[in-house]
């Protein structure tokens, strides 16, 4: 899962016990809530887990817990937000003995914001440390990088794959527009998720997908489907939730938004204080205006009947074949569009790849509740071999054609076509969006289609 800085990635809280010592149970219980609601991954440390005032051991243990907990089921990626090289280059080989999947970490926080060549120093010596996936975690308000030195990190840095933009709904634009088909680009924006994702950004790395992670996910995913309008009830309802979590004292906040859903943290360590009066209410108030006043968070609304046939545009790409690949998938159901999906798929060849994505979008179908469905694909030795018209020979395929005829079986009626690239445009763009995600170039051999 290394290098997939996409999606909704939930900055996890630090729990502490009476003693303010890292509670273990509880960090593995938070884990275990926020995989159960779906998110695409989980950052330990970072500004909502108490990073600053973490000491190295604890973050190990952490990121150890967090590790061992999810089980690969998601990406686990530590976060750190250190003021030196020195102090980031520990944190960066402590996290990767603990099993991360990627680093999160922060520009030095100084008053001042940091020198273009210093940041490319910093995160050099970051990467070289833990041979990881790094994303620059650029949300400090009052020492922003710059999107030119955020630029200049990535041109010489090929490990740094990802930037989590926060504060500023501007920045945020110009990185997608001058880097988001170069490296994953996250919003940090509580308030402006929705915006942010119209936008064209990655996914999230923000507080209110950990206070309230399912509804996120939901906001993503809507406006990944073109479902605006769900999209637009949804921020509605996050939005109070933001505005009251944020600022001074956040991370008491959010742990008391947690209490209040049933979900035991503990208190943020000293000297940070307790959510006052004021505070606590503004926080029990933006729950309940989002549907969780109640306890816990509001499930999402029953799904209607499966649709009858699902259609699929699917495509595969490899960079270097093999080499870091992706997958690119666009559903549609009686004409209209209901969904598109993305993902770095590892080190893949290309035909391993377009048997991936259309694996994925079997999977999708069933997850849907489909009974029919048509799979159309711009490689022809996968849609020979699928419809039993190629012998498949090559080993590292033959596993990937069984599960696809099996997951087949399980419909009523299941049909594969073959259309020219012309026609498979977005998901094959799709497709080479996620070999960037995965730290690949598009664009290299592709192998037989």
């Amino acid at each position: 899962m290394a290098g997939r800085f996409q999606g909704i990635i939930s900055p996890l809280v630090t729990p502490f016990d009476d003693g303010e010592e890292l509670d273990r149970a509880a960090l593995a219980a938070e884990v275990e809530y926020l995989v159960a609601a779906g998110v695409h991954g989980i950052a330990v440390g970072g500004w909502t887990g108490e990073g600053a005032g973490l000491e190295l051991s604890e973050l190990y243990e952490a990121c150890r817990t967090a590790v061992q907990t999810a089980r690969g089921r998601v990406p686990v990626y530590g976060s750190a937000v250190p003021n030196t090289t020195r102090q980031a280059v520990r944190f960066a080989q402590a996290a990767k003995e603990a099993g991360v999947d990627g680093l999160q970490v922060a520009p030095p926080h100084y008053p001042w914001v940091p020198e273009a060549d210093g940041l490319v120093e910093y995160y050099t010596r970051i990467a070289g440390a833990a041979g990881l996936p790094v994303s620059v975690c650029n949300v400090i308000p009052w020492a922003p990088a710059t999107v030119e030195a955020v630029e200049k990190v990535i041109a010489a840095v090929p490990l740094v794959r990802g930037v989590e933009q926060g504060g500023d709904l501007h920045r945020l634009a110009d990185l997608l527009c001058r880097l988001g088909d170069q490296v994953t680009v996250l919003s940090g924006l509580d308030d402006l998720l929705y915006p942010s994702f119209v936008l064209g950004a990655h996914g999230a790395v923000a507080p209110i997908a950990t206070v309230l992670p399912g509804l996120v996910v939901r906001l993503f995913e809507a406006v990944r489907a073109g479902r605006h309008a769900e999209a637009l009830e949804i921020h509605r309802r996050l939005l109070p939730v933001g505005r009251a979590i944020e600022g001074p004292n956040l991370p008491a906040k959010i742990k008391y938004a947690l209490e209040l859903q049933g979900r035991r943290v503990g208190r943020a360590r000293s000297p940070i204080r307790p959510p006052s009066g004021a505070e606590k209410a503004a926080v029990e108030a933006a729950l309940a205006a989002a549907g969780a006043g109640s306890g816990r968070e509001p499930a999402p609304p029953a799904q209607p009947p499966g649709e009858t046939k699902l259609v699929f545009y699917v495509d595969g790409a490899s960079s270097g074949n093999p080499g870091p690949a992706g997958i690119g998938i666009v559903a549609f159901a009686g004409g209209r569009r209901v969904g598109a999906w993305q993902e770095p798929v590892g080190v893949r060849t290309n035909n391993e790849a377009e048997y991936l994505a259309l694996k994925r979008a079997l999977e999708l179908a069933l997850e849907r509740g489909a009974r029919q469905v048509e799979v159309r694909l711009d490689s022809e030795l996968v849609y020979r071999q699928v419809r039993g018209e190629y012998r498949v020979l090559d080993r590292r395929l033959q596993a990937l054609y069984e599960g696809v005829r099996e997951l087949a079986s399980r419909f009523e009626q299941f049909e594969v076509r073959w259309v020219p690239r012309q026609e498979n445009a977005e998901a094959n763009r799709l497709a080479q969006q996620a070999v960037r995600m995965g730290g690949g170039r598009p664009g290299q051999p592709e192998g037989q289609r």
